[in-house]
């Protein structure tokens, strides 16, 4: 969901282009709860409105142009829209919060808001499964199976932290995970 037609035109093209049939992209203002989602995701992807400053090699414009203020009330908006969204997810499912930033207000602390205000759970790093692993940021099918084979040769990580040692894997993309992964 887009407020924007042409943004949903590319995520039309994308769900061509992936071969996957069970997508459906509409111009809808997330803000507006939608009665009949209710509860109906398996999978909810919550690719929310940024401040794009992880991509300002592609976009250089926005080193210029981003103000501290509009990150803040970017970070708002996100809030704003997970709390009506998540409630598309059904129970026992999965939501993926993702945004093309590196701004902390609206990653890590946009992280913990949703473990403290909605039904979800971060990720346990000794019992996760594959599908589980994929979705931690900067992780993905071959990095999943990795953090897997590790832990059956090395045994349980005693911290988060540890899995940096797992091929692959960089302390930079462990320390991403700061709000959203555990270790039991």
């Amino acid at each position: 969901r887009d407020l924007s037609e042409s943004k949903i035109a590319l995520v039309e093209d994308n769900i061509r282009r992936s071969g996957l049939f069970n997508i459906e992209a509409r111009v809808q203002d997330a803000l507006e709860f939608d009665r009949d989602s209710e509860e109906t995701a398996d999978l909810l992807i919550a690719d929310l409105p940024c401040s794009g400053l992880g991509i300002m090699g592609r976009k250089p414009d926005i080193r210029y142009n981003m103000t501290r203020e509009q990150t803040l009330a970017l970070a708002g908006l996100q809030r704003e829209i997970l709390s009506v969204v998540w409630r598309y997810v059904k129970p026992g499912g999965t939501m993926v919060y993702s945004t093309c930033t590196i701004d902390r207000a609206e990653n890590e602390e946009n992280a913990a808001w949703i473990l403290e205000n909605l039904p979800f759970e971060p990720v346990d790093l000794n019992t996760a499964d594959f599908e589980t692993l994929c979705i931690l940021p900067g992780v993905g099918e071959k990095r999943a199976q990795a953090i897997l084979d590790y832990r059956e040769a090395h045994g349980p990580f005693r911290r988060v932290e540890d899995a940096a040692a797992v091929p692959g894997l960089t302390e930079n993309i462990v320390a991403s995970w700061a709000e959203l992964a555990y270790v039991s």
